[in-house]
Parts: C-alpha cells; sequence; structure tokens
C-alpha cells in the first residue's frame, strides 16, 4: 500500500475528516486530499506528526523506497550546491533536470531549477526558451506543491518572467494570489514572541529590509541618466553604514563588491578615468574582505547595535576559492574599459586579481 492510501486508511480508521486531519498538521484540506490522491506527498517533517496521530511508526508510514529516495535527493542538492557555489549553472542545470525526471516530486529542486532558469533567461540568447521552461515549472509546482514557500516562489517566479515579455496583465492575475507584505510570516513573527526571541525576528526583519532596498535601487538606477548611477547605487552603502555602524557586513560584502562594479562601468561609459579606477579598487577591496572571510570560516557574530543578536555563516555563503575575483576579471573584459586598458593602473588592476 502507498503513502496516500495508508494515510487515507488511518485517518478514517481514526474517525477523521480530511478537514479534521489538516487542522491537526496545519495545512489544508486540499493538501490532505492531495497525499490521498498520490498527487503530492507530506513533506518528510511532516511524518513524525502524522505518525504520532494514528499511533503508528513512521516506518509502518514509509515504504524503504521513500526514505531512500529522500536521502538520494538531499544527496544531489548537496552536489547542486557545491556546482552553484563554483558558478557551473550548465551543469547545474542538467543536473536537476535529470533528477526532476526520475523524482518528479523532488519539489525542493524544482526549486532550485527555477532559480537557474531565471539567471539563464538573461544570460542566454534563447530567451524564449527559457521563458516558456519558467512557465512550465512555475505552473507544474503552484499546481502540484502544499508547500507554500515553494509555491509562492514559484509565482514571483511568473510574475518576473511575465514582466520580462512585458504580459503585465498576467503578472497581475498571480500577483493577486498572494498576500501582501503586512500578512507576510516575517512581519508578523515578532507578535508571537517575547524576550530574546523577539529581538532577534525584529532584527532579521531589518536585514530582509535592507535586501529589498537593494533590489529596488538597482530597479530605480535605470531611470538615472548614464554616468550620474553611482548617485543611486551608493545610497546602498550609506544604508549599510547606518545599520552596521562597526562595519561588520559580512556578506553584505558581496553585494557592494557588485554596487562598485555597476559605479566602475558606468563612469566608464562616460570615460571618467579617475572614479572608474577608483570604484574598481573599492570592489576588490570587498571582494578581498568577503574571500578572507570565507577563508577563515569562523561564525560571525555581529556587534552593530541594529542587528547585535544576528550571525553569519560564512559555511552557508554562496561562494568558492577566487569566485569573486573572477567576476571581477569578466566584469573588465567588457568594451567600456577599453579607453584605459593600456595605463599602467588598469594593468595593475589585472595584476592584482590575477595573484589573487
Amino acid at each position: 500500500m502507498n503513502l496516500g492510501n495508508k494515510i487515507k486508511t488511518l485517518r478514517k480508521q481514526n474517525n477523521l475528516t480530511q478537514e479534521n486531519l489538516a487542522e491537526m498538521l496545519g495545512v489544508s484540506y486540499q493538501a490532505i486530499s492531495r497525499w490521498e490522491n498520490n498527487i503530492t506527498s507530506p513533506d518528510i517533517s511532516t511524518l513524525p506528526i502524522l505518525a504520532n496521530i494514528f499511533d503508528v511508526t513512521v516506518d509502518y508510514l514509509l515504504d524503504v523506497n521513500i526514505l531512500k529516495n529522500e536521502e538520494t535527493i538531499n544527496k544531489i542538492y548537496d552536489e547542486y550546491y557545491n556546482l552553484s557555489i563554483d558558478n557551473k549553472l550548465d551543469e547545474c542545470e542538467t543536473l536537476l533536470e535529470n533528477t526532476i525526471k526520475q523524482y518528479p516530486y523532488a519539489f525542493k529542486l524544482k526549486n532550485e531549477l527555477l532559480h537557474i532558469y531565471y539567471i539563464k533567461l538573461f544570460d542566454n540568447e534563447e530567451k524564449n526558451y527559457y521563458q516558456n521552461k519558467i512557465i512550465n515549472l512555475a505552473n507544474n509546482i503552484i499546481e502540484k506543491c502544499f508547500i507554500d514557500d515553494y509555491r509562492y516562489s514559484a509565482m514571483q517566479s511568473l510574475i518576473l518572467v511575465y514582466e520580462s515579455m512585458k504580459e503585465y496583465e498576467k503578472g497581475k492575475n498571480i500577483l493577486n494570489k498572494l498576500p501582501d507584505i503586512s500578512f507576510s510570516k516575517d512581519i508578523l513573527k515578532e507578535h508571537t514572541l517575547t524576550g530574546e526571541s523577539k529581538i532577534i525576528a525584529q532584527q532579521e526583519n531589518i536585514y530582509n529590509i535592507i535586501s529589498m532596498f537593494e533590489h529596488l535601487i538597482y530597479q530605480s538606477v535605470t531611470y538615472k541618466e548614464t554616468g550620474h548611477w553611482d548617485e543611486i547605487l551608493l545610497k546602498y552603502k550609506n544604508l549599510l553604514d547606518l545599520i552596521y555602524d562597526d562595519n561588520d557586513f559580512g556578506l553584505y560584502h558581496y553585494n557592494l563588491m557588485n554596487i562598485y562594479l555597476f559605479c566602475a562601468i558606468d563612469k566608464a561609459r562616460i570615460k571618467d578615468n579617475t572614479l572608474t579606477i577608483y570604484y574598481l579598487n573599492q570592489a576588490i577591496n570587498h571582494a578581498t574582505i568577503c574571500n578572507n572571510l570565507k577563508k577563515e570560516n569562523k561564525l560571525i557574530l555581529n556587534t552593530s547595535f541594529l542587528v547585535n543578536r544576528l550571525k553569519d555563516d560564512p559555511n552557508t555563503w554562496p561562494i568558492n576559492n577566487n569566485l569573486l575575483f573572477n567576476i571581477i576579471l569578466s566584469e573588465l573584459e567588457k568594451s567600456e574599459y577599453d579607453f584605459i586598458k593600456e595605463t599602467n593602473t588598469f594593468k595593475d588592476i589585472l595584476n592584482l586579481l590575477s595573484n589573487h
């Protein structure tokens, strides 16, 4: 008997309706229905709760093959993660696609594949190909997955891909299915806690706001005339200085590297030698700090007052080896820098990067 049939049989044996079981598990009754009809499966973390409700063991609920599948999927996720750190997008795409063919309900991997498709949407000439890939995969997740985080992520991907296709009405239809920011679990979490836990939740919201602000900054800069992007982009640096007043930026050094690279290429477009070089050196400085923190691999305990309950673990950072310096080297190959490529200052920067 498969898992869905077991859940249905045990539910009836315990005189529970789908609504009763859904309330006990904190999910929708539609999720229970999908489990029982073998459309989706409950998350592995839900199984002990189900076993407790039905007074059976997890071993009874699960076939050995399901456990092995879960182990296999986790191993493949680790393999994918290592490839993504090295920015091997083609290998990531192939690995995830082949795995999903074998494990069609591995929504954890499908969610990651969506991110790969979205990156390649803008880095690949086959734009229509990846637009269709995103639409098909996102709709599959929305239709068949009951894990809200994955479904919301899929909705976000659909809205963004419809924007790239200029099909704004389709994006609006998806938007209406999402909760308002005021009702998000991140915003409301602090109201369910007290003491130290409440402070941590508040500081996590500050952290999330920084990420949102960075996205808005990048969107806004396109409305600024060429040569003046730094007037907008560096507002992000000002925000970080305001919150991280002890300069304990952690992974945000990576974000600052990208900010300064945008400033540099914008100044290069108007052939401003001095500021182009200055911003490139700032990018290298933040890349160096970030790279060194990653190599040290020590847990960062923030000391800045507004985030002093938060920790930053370099072990989780999506960078590896000399990835950051390779990103800058790749950036410097662009034609915008042709006007200074023969200068000693530019050659010194290339030598500095090559020696890392």
